[in-house]
């Protein structure tokens, strides 16, 4: 796989070196990194053995990452901004 999008659940959550070589480049947003707050957490993302590389979605990515969560029947009021950039990333970006 060329490209993986991390959420913050991978590292809250323990899964980080789960990622490890399941794909040449793992992706996430800022607001992604931002989520992760917790010291435990922190040092996990530290001690990642492969960089994470930070993407900005363009304007139309995150309209048609909002849209697909609409087809994907995701309750709109439980959305958060860090998810619907991971949407954008995940399945709009074309610029890889």
């Amino acid at each position: 796989m060329e490209y993986l999008v991390m959420d913050a659940g991978a590292i809250i959550r323990g899964y980080g070196l789960e990622l490890y070589g399941r794909a040449k480049t793992i992706v996430t947003v800022s607001e992604v990194i931002a989520e992760i707050r917790d010291s435990k957490s922190r040092e996990i993302l530290a001690k990642l053995p492969f960089p994470i590389e930070e993407r900005v979605p363009s304007q139309e990515s995150i309209k048609r990452g909002f849209d697909s969560s609409k087809l994907m029947f995701i309750n709109h009021w439980s959305l958060t901004i860090p998810f619907i950039f991971v949407l954008s990333i995940r399945f709009c970006e074309k610029n890889w």
